[in-house]
């Protein structure tokens, strides 16, 4: 038998690839049925986290846009360019049931 670090380590990973999982399909979805709008970036910002032997800086990139329906919303873009500027103009892509995930449509 294993013992509970090994069950844990394998427990993580398993974690992690089902996250993994999830966000490609949750993203490909989003690009291949989402409802296509113009948007404003609102704020960008570089989010650092360091841990005890890493570090990883993850770009942060807000946007408004505005839904089919007519509702200012705000929303964290899943796929964003370091390029990214306050106050640039671009294209996402959204689901009406879930309007603040949006990808950028490149």
């Amino acid at each position: 038998m294993k013992n509970a670090s090994d069950i844990l380590l394998i427990a993580s990973v398993l974690v992690v690839v089902g996250v993994v999982i999830f966000s490609i399909v949750r993203r490909n979805k989003v690009k291949n049925n989402g409802i296509e709008a113009d948007a404003v970036v609102t704020r960008e910002y570089v989010d650092r986290v360091v841990g005890e032997g890493y570090g990883r800086a993850d770009h942060v990139v807000y946007v408004n846009y505005r839904s089919r329906e007519g509702q200012i919303v705000e929303a964290r873009l899943d796929n964003p360019s370091r390029k990214m500027t306050q106050g640039m103009q671009i294209r996402v892509k959204y689901m009406p049931d879930k309007p603040k995930y949006v990808v950028w449509v490149k």
